[in-house]
């Protein structure tokens, strides 16, 4: 019977769902994936887990999903990508409402056209500014796809580095969970229209924003191609495209585009080879160094004509080598030291070396700045160990109160027990949270507490 109304439903032309079309197509600011599913929720007035749990699941006939939610919501990080899970996604609501372009709130066309590990971050980030516009303009609440692509730090709307800290509980909000609704956080729900006193406290250099703008504004126009008609270069096309960019400004010289670009030159002679695909940050660089924009790359509308008129004369191969990393390194290193100086001296938490070396493109500061960079690097070790020390008091101390109000209710201290009542059960795999937890039920046995 169900089949039968499903099947009248196709022929009336009609959905199931309302008819819910997505925010910003062919725009910088294109709603996500993520962010569809919570408004389609909204809609219907239910809250985000009871229409996954009741309504998408059922549609995707996945009986994995069915018999465990878990499985779906551990995969949903990964709901504005390019697998299988994504696809299933995409189907699914694309029946429920018949809009046919919920594809491009995803990534799922640039899939073959650079490497993408670890593409999108695994926490919440949001620029607050564009929050508290949207409300002040009656625009529905939604977040853009961009925000969650993990290279991407400034909203490009606002000249702002985007919001990861909640202003009401302190916490960095997970990506997706049965409490996400746009524009609130996943773990206490309450509203990301306003700066965390930590994200107020953000130390941000010249250089370092320079860079990271310039990254929000191309993966802007990735976005625009993601949800456009046009057609990126495939795979084939676009080494052949970076093969004749190495011979245009480094006269094929391996070494001496890779420091144009400040990237590993193992990394730039894979992509010559054709035997791995630049990621997308590395594609930026590119971009950069040839003033175009990421757009104008993936479509392979690059010509000797549209280069930076500043390599016209690299045609000559003869160039000495070095000459074009001696000019990079005039321009950049003296500047970058007082920077990383600064950094070193001002900025908390205190970055990593790796964070610094994405942070301004330029991955030779062990070798160009080698004592300022063990510096660096021991003052990030040092707090890193001190965050992991104070975390581990924090879990013995809730630990120890779940053991003490488990002892005060005549229950079980048990091992299970204590972990249903963990904010975070994995973290009584801890060698001294479990260490905690058995000389507190010695201690109760022998009547000492």
């Amino acid at each position: 019977m169900g089949e039968d109304k499903k099947t009248d439903l196709e022929i009336l032309g009609r959905s199931r769902l309302y008819n819910l079309p997505p925010i910003g197509i062919d725009s910088v600011n294109i709603e996500s994936l993520r962010s569809y599913i919570g408004r389609i929720a909204q809609a219907h007035s239910w809250k985000t887990s009871d229409f996954i749990n009741d309504i998408l699941i059922t549609e995707i006939k996945n009986i994995h999903y069915k018999d465990n939610p878990e499985i779906f919501y551990g995969r949903a990080g990964s709901i504005n990508g390019f697998g299988d899970f994504t696809e299933e996604c995409i189907k699914s609501l694309e029946s429920l409402t018949m809009c046919n372009n919920l594809s491009y709130l995803t990534l799922k066309k640039c899939k073959d056209i650079f490497h993408h590990p670890n593409i999108f971050h695994r926490y919440l980030r949001w620029c607050s500014s564009c929050l508290e516009e949207f409300r002040e303009r009656k625009i529905e609440i939604y977040e853009p796809l961009l925000w969650s692509i993990s290279i991407v730090e400034y909203c490009p709307n606002h000249r702002k580095p985007l919001n990861s800290i909640c202003p009401g509980c302190g916490k960095r909000p997970v990506s997706f969970s049965r409490k996400y609704s746009p524009g609130y956080c996943t773990r206490c729900e309450q509203w990301l229209g306003s700066d965390s006193e930590d994200d107020k406290k953000l130390c941000v250099t010249e250089m370092d924003s320079e860079w990271k703008l310039f990254v929000a504004e191309q993966m802007g126009e990735l976005m625009k191609l993601n949800s456009s008609d046009k057609l990126p270069l495939e795979k084939n096309g676009l080494f052949n495209l970076i093969h004749l960019i190495i011979k245009i400004t480094s006269g094929g010289n391996v070494s001496r585009f890779a420091s144009l670009i400040n990237r590993d030159r193992k990394r730039v002679t894979e992509w010559k080879l054709r035997r791995g695909l630049p990621n997308v940050e590395s594609l930026i660089a590119i971009c950069r160094l040839l003033e175009i924009n990421l757009q104008e790359l993936l479509l392979g509308n690059v010509n000797k004509t549209t280069l930076n008129k500043e390599y016209n004369h690299l045609l000559n191969l003869n160039i000495p080598p070095g000459q074009v990393q001696k000019k990079r390194s005039d321009q950049v290193n003296d500047s970058l030291e007082i920077e990383l100086e600064k950094i070193y001296l001002n900025e908390y938490p205190p970055p990593s070396l790796a964070e610094l070396q994405r942070r301004f493109n330029y991955y030779n500061m062990e070798r160009r700045f080698p004592e300022l960079s063990k510096k660096i690097a021991a003052k990030n070790t040092k707090y890193r160990r001190e965050q992991q020390k104070l975390r581990e008091e924090l879990i013995c101390k809730e630990v120890r109160e779940i053991i003490m109000h488990l002892h005060n209710l005549g229950e079980v201290i048990s091992e299970n027990n204590i972990k249903r009542r963990m904010d975070n059960p994995g973290n009584f795999r801890n060698p001294l949270v479990r260490a905690t937890w058995k000389k507190m039920k010695q201690l109760l046995e022998e009547n000492l507490i």
